[in-house]
């Protein structure tokens, strides 16, 4: 994902936050009621907060890697979010980054969730896409109940009146029928034809299923934080792709296009021709294998 996807993600977020502050229970004292006016997007009363989940939250390929083994980037939407200055002072408040690039939930729920300590103020949460393995049934059979378990888990570390917000994912893919010639296959001209003597192409029927794909799991996440309760809340960006046409494959774009506006989604060892933008792409001359 680019920069730019990450910063589109944290503004999402920061707008689900701005109304709970308002709300800020006076229960506790790291909370405290803003003014509506003058400083509804004061979030510095937030003192404990966790990001958890999968690559969406771990931000892979957005700016510098900050981890090898989960590959975590620094412009990430979470670290976008500790860095905001709407946040304040990074010192005054602790912050745990467990996401981790691949993560299931089970794992989130086995090996993130107990790194997490209690009285949180906040937490995010990214989780259920790689459960899918790309399969309608799990949608239906086993994702309700992992994300009823990882969520329940969650609320057990907030504070009281604490929030657990709860991002969903976006489809990636436009509806043009020029891209039905492009392929995104990994080993495309490496020297490796061996291991992929046909490559798949983004034919519109396959753009289609994986789109829909990513609207139910929405709606399994969106079912889930409301069973969840008030303390959650849904975070769905996916509109804001859509809105500022930034999918692969665009109607009105001819890909490949990588150094087009708002692109939002890109190939594997792309290279962006005047990177403007820190973490956009990669550089030229920089390893193939990095983003």
């Amino acid at each position: 994902m680019k920069l730019l996807c990450s910063v589109l993600l944290n503004s999402t977020l920061l707008l689900s936050l701005s109304p709970f502050v308002l709300a800020a229970p006076t229960t506790s004292t790291q909370h405290r009621r803003q003014d509506a006016e003058d400083q509804s997007w004061d979030q510095s009363w937030i003192r404990k907060w966790t990001a958890i989940g999968d690559s969406y939250s771990a931000g892979i390929g957005a700016g510098n890697r900050l981890d090898e083994a989960c590959a975590r980037y620094d412009q990430s939407y979470p670290s976008f979010i500790q860095n905001d200055p709407d946040m304040g002072d990074p010192a005054n408040r602790e912050f745990m980054y467990l996401s981790c690039s691949g993560a299931v939930s089970k794992e989130m729920l086995d090996k993130q969730i107990p790194n997490v300590p209690d009285g949180q103020d906040v937490i995010t949460i990214s989780a259920g896409g790689n459960d899918l393995q790309e399969s309608d049934g799990l949608l239906d059979s086993a994702l309700p109940a992992s994300l009823d378990a990882l969520y329940a888990a969650a609320k057990a570390k907030l504070a009281p009146g604490g929030t657990v917000y709860v991002t969903g994912y976006a489809q990636f893919w436009g509806n043009s029928e020029q891209c039905n010639g492009i392929t995104w296959a990994f080993y495309q001209g490496l020297g490796y034809a061996q291991l992929n003597p046909l490559p798949a192409y983004l034919l519109i029927g396959w753009r289609g299923a994986m789109n829909r794909l990513v609207l139910k799991a929405n709606q399994r996440i969106r079912e889930a934080v409301e069973r969840a309760g008030p303390q959650f809340v849904f975070v769905d960006y996916d509109e804001e792709y859509e809105l500022i046409h930034g999918r692969f494959c665009e109607e009105e774009v001819v890909e490949d296009s990588p150094n087009r506006d708002n692109l939002l989604f890109y190939q594997w060892n792309t290279v962006d021709k005047t990177p403007d933008e820190p973490g956009r792409k990669r550089y030229d001359g920089e390893d193939p294998g990095t983003f």
